[in-house]
């Protein structure tokens, strides 16, 4: 495969069913602001439109074109359908807009569905349930064998795809604590290594890409932009790659509930001295 300037303005895939998709979510999350029946802040329209231009961009831009040519082209999409896009997608809080949005009799039989299996659904959904079914999903269509047979089949390939974006949907729900809330939250520090957790399931095959010495794919050899790319340099941009791009989304998350933790603790109020310093809370528990 040789990739020019022109292929890489031209190179775009039509997908009618995504976009046909992204239109039949965007008509809901319109119908939804309209009712009117939640308080939404300016950020959560911005933050919804963006996910879905990134899914859109992930999913049809030339990146797409190169994913069975290049392992590091794999990787960036990716970077942005496993990463950017759930997180933007869920940290916009969308679902109860989105429901506001069906029309009536599907709320009504929704509505009813899920008060009949709360209990089922919270039992399915615990936190560390879906770290591992969003890990296991992405090491799973990693392995070498299911690799090769996405790039054979595009319907595998997009089996794959929605496979891992349904898994880093689900981490990212408990990342963000969007609705519906069927747990608890978790307590600063604990969430805050929840979400630098969810870099796991990239960060380790890129340390792998990074430091093998020989393929572990059989991607073709190709040229970008006059650039030779072997199997193997293809591999090791993408452990640069992942390494560099891959944990900002979830350091820079964690790092803001960490800043949003320690401002609730620094503006919660001054215990006077005597409420801690005096005799009664200075014994040592069944000593006299």
């Amino acid at each position: 495969m040789t990739v020019d300037w022109p292929f890489l303005l031209t190179g775009w895939t039509f997908r009618p069913l995504l976009l046909l998709g992204v239109a039949l979510i965007l008509v809901l999350y319109r119908r939804g602001l309209a009712a009117g029946e939640r308080p939404v802040t300016p950020q959560q329209p911005r933050r919804f439109a963006l996910s879905l231009g990134l899914l859109i961009f992930a999913l049809m831009c030339p990146i797409n074109a190169l994913v069975n040519d290049f392992l590091f082209m794999r990787i960036g999409q990716h970077l942005l359908a496993i990463s950017l896009f759930p997180a933007t997608f869920m940290g916009s809080d969308p679902l109860p807009i989105l429901f506001a949005g069906l029309p009536g009799p599907w709320r009504f039989s929704l509505s009813k569905l899920a008060s009949q299996h709360q209990a089922t659904l919270k039992n399915l959904t615990p936190k560390g349930a879906c770290w591992f079914a969003f890990v296991a999903a992405v090491w799973l269509w990693y392995d070498p064998a299911l690799l090769a047979l996405t790039t054979r089949s595009p319907f595998i390939y997009d089996l794959a795809l929605a496979t891992m974006i349904g898994g880093a949907l689900l981490h990212w729900w408990h990342v963000t604590a969007a609705r519906p809330h069927l747990h608890g939250r978790l307590p600063g520090l604990t969430h805050m290594g929840y979400t630098i957790a969810g870099a796991a399931p990239l960060k380790i095959p890129g340390l792998i890409f990074l430091i093998a010495v020989v393929p572990i794919y059989s991607f073709p050899s190709g040229r970008i932009l006059g650039y030779a790319i072997d199997p193997l340099l293809s591999q090791q941009l993408g452990g640069m790659l992942v390494w560099a791009l891959g944990g900002i989304v979830y350091s820079s998350t964690a790092f803001g509930f960490f800043a949003g933790w320690m401002g609730r603790e620094a503006s919660k109020p001054e215990q006077p001295r005597t409420h801690w310093d005096n005799e009664e809370k200075l014994i040592a528990p069944h000593l006299e």
